[in-house]
This record gives structure tokens, C-alpha cells and sequence, in this order.
């Protein structure tokens, strides 16, 4: 397939999806693991993958292992 093909197929997929599940909220039941793995993988991206990672648990200094 060329490219424009392949970017049309993924561009009408996504419009779909977008409006299929255009009336589910951003943030479910446990939104506060949604925050916490962005919040996770953020400090990841910074400092790298450690085995001790900087996780938002209940205030600086948040190094819990999990």
C-alpha cells in the first residue's frame, strides 16, 4: 500500500473512534492511576528507567518502588 493510503485508513479509523467514544469521560473510575502513571512515566523519560522511580504517592519525596 503507499503511504497516502496507510495515512487516509489510519485518519478515518480515528475519526471513527472519535466519535464513537465521543461521550466517555477522559478520566474513569480510578483516575488517580491514570495521574499517577503519566506523572511516572514523565519522571522515566527525564531520568531514565530505575528501579526505584519517582511515583506521586503521598508527597515529595514520592521514591516508592511499586
Amino acid at each position: 500500500m503507499a503511504a497516502g493510503t496507510i495515512a487516509l485508513m489510519v485518519l478515518a479509523i480515528s475519526i471513527w473512534l472519535t466519535i464513537e467514544f465521543r461521550s466517555q469521560p477522559l478520566l474513569g473510575l480510578h483516575a488517580f492511576r491514570q495521574t499517577q502513571t503519566a506523572l511516572t512515566s514523565y519522571w522515566a523519560c527525564k531520568q531514565g528507567v530505575q528501579l526505584s522511580y519517582w511515583t506521586p504517592v503521598a508527597g515529595f519525596p514520592w521514591a516508592i518502588p511499586f
